[in-house]
């Protein structure tokens, strides 16, 4: 470790000098080349605030989708669809910066087979006093992952559209027919949760 910290520091000091003493080419390469060296311990070290929107949360989605964290997949909300309930309450957090969606996922679905269904769901937030986000759709987009595949319905940008680090009240309304989905589905869980950011 200190063999490496003794190099790092004999090139940063290097290219500061050839930076300082250079003309032309060599001298904005040396230039470009210490900023680039100075900017990768400061994303190193302040990663996590970037990706949870503390500062500079433009690049947060940048820094999920080369270094994402442990719990980035943990959804904000999750509860089985159940026969006879159409709203769904959720209290929630945003902990990264990105997209998020609210989606229906279940078991029972092939990898690029669509899932039929003729649902419409309603997404309100708001923070406990007035509402700050409302969206519904009866569109919804499959997804296939290795562990289960769904349908997401909503999305949204957080900060843009919903603050990241405070506290949040949601209502999913969905309306459809929940049992016949269920029958040919299987056991269907209503998330809100992270969406990838590519």
């Amino acid at each position: 470790m200190v063999l490496i910290l003794a190099l790092f520091a004999i090139a940063v000091i290097s290219l500061i000098f050839c930076a300082i003493f250079s003309k032309g080419k060599i001298r904005k390469v040396s230039i470009a080349i210490s900023i680039l060296i100075f900017l990768v311990p400061f994303v190193g070290l302040f990663k996590s605030n970037i990706q949870q929107g503390e500062f500079l949360s433009d690049f947060g989605p940048i820094l999920i989708l080369i270094a994402p964290p442990n719990d980035l997949w943990e959804p904000l909300g999750k509860v089985n669809l159940n026969y006879s309930k159409t709203e769904y309450q959720f209290e929630f957090t945003h902990k990264y910066v990105g997209n998020h969606v609210v989606d229906l996922s279940f078991n029972k679905l092939k990898v690029m087979e669509m899932a039929e269904n003729n649902f419409e769901i309603e997404y309100v937030v708001s923070n406990g006093e007035k509402i700050l986000f409302s969206q519904r759709s009866n569109k919804g987009w499959s997804y296939w992952g290795e562990n289960n595949s769904g349908i997401n319905y909503i999305s949204y940008k957080v900060p843009q559209e919903l603050p990241v680090n405070a506290k949040l009240f949601a209502t999913v309304k969905v309306k459809g027919d929940i049992s016949s989905f269920i029958k040919k589905y299987g056991p269907t869980r209503l998330s809100i949760r992270k969406g990838s950011d590519k």
